[in-house]
């Protein structure tokens, strides 16, 4: 019975002894390392989201130098302030080319501002030629460096009272329009001249 008891309190002793080194050694050790990982995940997290964050922001800057390169090729076809008689000229180039009359319009008292620094500005071109020669003359428009925005055409042949021979002449009657960017607009969208 003795050896008994003996066993009992020893198994009692060391159980009491593991308990206390379980709780002063083991326990603390595990809730350290178990608040260690909850912070390793925590930075996980804070560090995937930056760099999903990091991402969307590369990703933005190369969409908006996308956008900055387009808008800049577009802005190149308008009109720029300053530089209207460079569009005149080239208008008149392309009738000089075509071999046709024209008369221009450019209708700047009924523009209308599209955004504070591109204006639409209305055209009308009056054009007078053989037909083959108007024809030309649309092909010239079409290559010209500008953005020229054709609403409508009319063709007519042409009256007596405007040629003493109007075999083969046709007037022809382009509404259009025009598109001027302003000396204020951002510096991608107006290069210097």
């Amino acid at each position: 019975m003795k050896l008994r008891h003996k066993i009992f309190t020893t198994i009692g002793i060391l159980g009491a002894a593991a308990l206390i080194i379980l709780g002063v050694i083991v326990y603390p050790s595990a809730k350290a390392i178990d608040d260690l990982a909850k912070g390793i995940s925590a930075q996980k997290l804070t560090i995937e989201e930056r760099y999903l964050r990091l991402q969307q922001i590369r990703s933005s800057l190369k969409g908006l130098g996308d956008a900055r390169q387009k808008t800049a090729a577009l802005a190149g076809l308008a009109v720029h302030e300053g530089r209207e008689l460079d569009f005149i000229n080239a208008l008149e180039a392309a009738a000089a080319e075509a071999g046709v009359e024209q008369d221009i319009n450019l209708e700047t008292a009924n523009q209308k501002d599209l955004s504070k620094w591109e204006r639409e500005i209305p055209l009308t071109l009056k054009v007078s030629g053989p037909y083959p020669s108007l024809l030309r003359y649309l092909s010239e428009l079409e290559r010209l460096p500008y953005m020229v925005n054709v609403r409508s055409l009319q063709l007519e042949t042409a009256t007596e009272s405007r040629t003493s021979n109007p075999r083969g002449i046709v007037d022809m009657r382009i509404q259009a329009m025009v598109y001027r960017l302003s000396k204020n607009a951002p510096e991608f969208l107006n290069p210097a001249p």
